[in-house]
């Protein structure tokens, strides 16, 4: 297992898009490294890991979703 993720394979670690990794880089929800040398910024595991566990789990159907939305 690698130390860190690129955004885009960050992404599909936590099965969202990378456009949502950038939106919570830009927000500040996690945090990256830009390796000396490189121009590029890598997420840590343990900062994805960190940040999935702290989101709630849910029940349920989504609003706006499924048969009953209009």
């Amino acid at each position: 297992m690698p130390k860190a993720m690129r955004p885009d394979v960050a992404a599909q670690y936590l099965g969202v898009t990378p456009f949502r990794i950038e939106e919570w880089l830009r927000e500040g929800l996690l945090e990256f490294i830009v390796p000396p040398g490189s121009d590029s910024r890598v997420i840590p595991i343990k900062v994805l890991d960190k940040f999935f566990d702290s989101l709630p789990l849910q029940k349920g159907t989504l609003a706006g979703r499924g048969r009953s939305a209009a």
